[in-house]
């Protein structure tokens, strides 16, 4: 059976400057027009690289959007009570009538987690902790819960999401066996980081998930597989189009996909063929241009 090839759009901020709802909802509405799979969002409260406020920010993307399917990648549960991740994540379900897909992660930015006050290597312990409790609130009334970081009794969140039982993907880098061990034990899927790792260290990243599906027994055609923050940029060759992308997104050049469309959708359809499922090209606010070249020039090609 052919895996199927859909492409998608991770929209992050243009620059630290102030982003209006309009610009977001302009975006939004043109990612849905173009014919992509799904819009996410990724989650900083501060970073180097510009961020939005995702909770905020998704609100006007399910007001400006109506069939696009809605996620993060990644969703950064361990700063955050599992509480209120539990409660946002069900009415952003609601606020999208049940087009979301919560991908979640542990982190990566220890200088976040130092200026929250959070123990940056408790962040795995965390997630883990976090998704139980989560999964009992979504499902459940009058949950209790006592756990390594944290204890409540009697916690009822309504409302609850729209899909039963609540689509959790998990991100990661490279599938590291803590992160595969996670994957396989409670995830419909994987989001491997195209920002952060080759596509030769996500495929030894899939091979790790298997390993660990064959030890837990679980079937690996059962977890679904994204690439996702991957940086894709269209020109006439590669280095025109390497011009068009901000400083800020140029670390790591032989990670980015870059070139005429022809060379595009070949490197592109490689890593279809390795076996992701789907692809999210990240796309900042400003580039409508780089929008139109992907749903016009390479979009068709996977369609």
């Amino acid at each position: 059976m052919t895996n199927p090839k859909r492409l998608s759009i991770s929209m992050v901020a243009a620059s630290h400057d102030t982003v209006t709802a309009s610009e977001i909802a302009s975006f939004a509405a043109a990612v849905e027009q173009c014919g992509f799979h799904r819009l996410y969002l990724t989650d900083h409260y501060f970073h180097r690289a510009p961020t939005l406020h995702s909770g905020s920010a998704f609100a006007i993307v399910a007001a400006a959007t109506q069939r696009i399917g809605l996620g993060y990648c990644s969703y950064i549960v361990p700063m955050r009570h599992p509480i209120v991740v539990a409660k946002e994540l069900a009415f952003m379900d609601g606020l999208c009538e049940g087009r979301l897909l919560a991908g979640l992660a542990a982190g990566s930015s220890q200088e976040e987690f130092d200026a929250l006050g959070i123990p940056f290597k408790t962040r795995g312990r965390r997630l883990d902790e976090s998704i139980e409790v989560m999964r009992k609130l979504w499902e459940h009334d009058d949950v209790s819960h006592e756990g390594e970081f944290f204890a409540f009794e009697s916690v009822t969140i309504n409302p609850k999401p729209v899909q039963q039982p609540f689509p959790v993907w998990i991100g990661s880098w490279t599938g590291t066996r803590p992160a595969a061990r996670r994957i396989v034990g409670t995830a419909a899927g994987w989001q491997a980081s195209g920002l952060h790792a080759t596509p030769e260290q996500a495929v030894v990243g899939w091979q790790r998930i298997e390993s660990m599906c064959e030890e837990m027994g679980r079937d690996p055609a059962s977890i679904g597989r994204s690439l996702v923050n991957l940086r894709v940029r269209v020109g006439t060759d590669r280095n025109s189009a390497l011009d068009s992308l901000k400083p800020i997104w140029r670390h790591n050049e032989d990670q980015i996909i870059a070139g005429d469309p022809d060379t595009v959708i070949s490197e592109l359809s490689a890593l279809f063929d390795s076996g992701f499922e789907e692809i999210a090209v990240l796309a900042p606010l400003d580039a409508r241009d780089q929008l139109e070249l992907l749903a016009e020039q390479i979009l068709p090609a996977f369609q």
